[in-house]
């Protein structure tokens, strides 16, 4: 998936940007500069908080459930946009794009769009239960098995 979406987004022309994709829960499933950023995860943390309260918000707002909604917070040159999107097999995401000293800020709106777009139809992140270690297992059965083990 990593190498198909860095692809992807060079393709584009978003390779200027840091574009990380993330599950809801905050989980990074990919960044394209690799957290170089002072404070990456603080950060991020801010951005997927905020990204989630404006889907409330938008929620409040009668928006569409499968509009093309993002949060932007951007001046002329700098900034971060955001959008809710799914993995072909609906897996909940978050793209995030930060950019910094463009030119052209609108183009990343066009951009980040594709690849949610992109997501949709070809990423695919559900795993493979067959190599599941447990499965089915319940906190009783967890809270037995480490049983006397110190921390």
């Amino acid at each position: 998936m990593e190498n198909m979406l860095k692809n992807y987004i060079v393709q584009i022309g978003a390779d200027k940007a840091q574009v990380v994709l993330c599950k809801r829960d905050g989980s990074i499933l990919f960044d394209s500069h690799y957290g170089k950023r002072d404070h990456f995860l603080e950060v991020m943390a801010l951005i997927i908080g905020s990204v989630s309260a404006t889907e409330q918000i938008a929620k409040t707002m009668s928006v569409e459930k499968d509009s093309d909604f993002m949060m932007s917070f951007a001046n002329s040159s700098h900034g971060i946009f955001a959008m809710p999107t799914a993995s072909s097999d609906n897996i909940e995401l978050y793209v995030i794009l930060m950019f910094e000293n463009e030119l052209n800020p609108a183009q990343f709106k066009i951009k980040i769009r594709k690849i949610c777009q992109y997501l949709l139809e070809n990423i695919k992140l559900k795993e493979n239960k067959k190599n599941l270690l447990f499965e089915n297992i319940t906190d009783d059965e967890i809270e037995r098995m480490f049983e006397g083990c110190k921390v």
